[in-house]
């Protein structure tokens, strides 16, 4: 599956990304700022907002060889309006609070000027204009806060890619567990496995963050 996931700097796009990855390692990560800069494929640098401004035309060809080459593919990218919409076969689209999307781009060092831009973006949903011309049926939204909004996110991720060809938006309901509401909503499909991913996932990756806290 050729896969990408979008969004402003700072809601996660790379945390949920590497989470994915461990459990598909054979997948071909590819995080297009880190692309640009490796492969020199810079045209100038904007000195207003302290970003570097890519050769798109280099970076599109780039991207495209890459993807023709790899099956399974996962690109991470907060803008994604000039990739064409036949590139990939299912998109995550991410969204953040705007308090705490300032707070994490203000850790990362961002200028005040940089943070007030993406933070505007995400009040002013710029990504979810920018996959307005994908097929929405291979769109995948999520809020992006907290641990359980990770694994959720992962659990539809992983229904995806079992039955690609549906698509629904998935609704968080109030229930003890995501894997529940999964469970109903798509009780015809996978006879409880989302339930069993959902479960082993979340107890392997809690057990793992309360052994970090003790060793602190």
């Amino acid at each position: 599956m050729r896969i990408l996931i979008t969004g402003t700097p700072g809601v996660g796009k790379t945390t949920l990304a590497k989470r994915f990855l461990e459990l598909h390692p054979g997948y071909r990560y590819v995080n297009v700022s880190d692309l640009v800069h490796s492969s020199g494929l810079i045209e100038s640098y904007d000195e207003t907002f302290d970003s570097v401004v890519p050769d798109e035309e280099r970076l599109l060809d780039t991207l495209e060889m890459l993807i023709q080459r790899n099956k399974d593919i996962l690109v991470d990218h907060h803008s994604c309006e000039r990739f064409p919409t036949r590139w990939f076969d299912i998109v995550i689209l991410l969204h953040l609070g705007t308090e705490e999307l300032y707070d994490r781009l203000a850790l990362r060092g961002y200028s005040s000027k940089k943070i007030l831009e993406n933070v505007e973006a995400e009040i002013m949903r710029v990504s979810e204009d920018a996959v307005a011309d994908f097929d929405q049926r291979r769109v995948l939204t999520f809020n992006h806060r907290t641990e359980d909004d990770t694994l959720h996110a992962l659990a539809c991720i992983e229904e995806r890619l079992h039955y690609a060809p549906r698509s629904v938006r998935l609704k968080k309901l109030k229930t003890r567990s995501y894997a529940y509401q999964l469970e109903q909503c798509y009780s015809w499909m996978w006879h409880g496995s989302i339930s069993s991913f959902y479960r082993a996932y979340s107890s392997s990756h809690r057990s793992k963050f309360s052994k970090a806290k003790r060793k602190k």
